[in-house]
């Protein structure tokens, strides 16, 4: 991802072994750029926050 994306924009990133979407909750940093995003695993009703470096990420496809 060339530009950091934007807080509410859905995002593809490694979870494991997989990949899972989620959503930008937090985007900081100037040297190296961090995203925080929210992911729902598994169904549960409480949002996991993870935090991945900006090469990481990726857009999620339109529907």
């Amino acid at each position: 991802m060339e530009k950091p994306p934007r807080v509410g924009d859905r995002v593809v990133v490694p979870f494991g072994i997989r990949d899972v979407e989620g959503e930008v909750f937090r985007v900081e940093g100037k040297a190296r750029t961090w995203v925080t995003v929210e992911l729902f695993l598994d169904g549960g009703e409480e949002p996991t926050l993870m935090t991945y470096l900006l090469r990481e990420v990726r857009p999620a496809e339109a529907a």
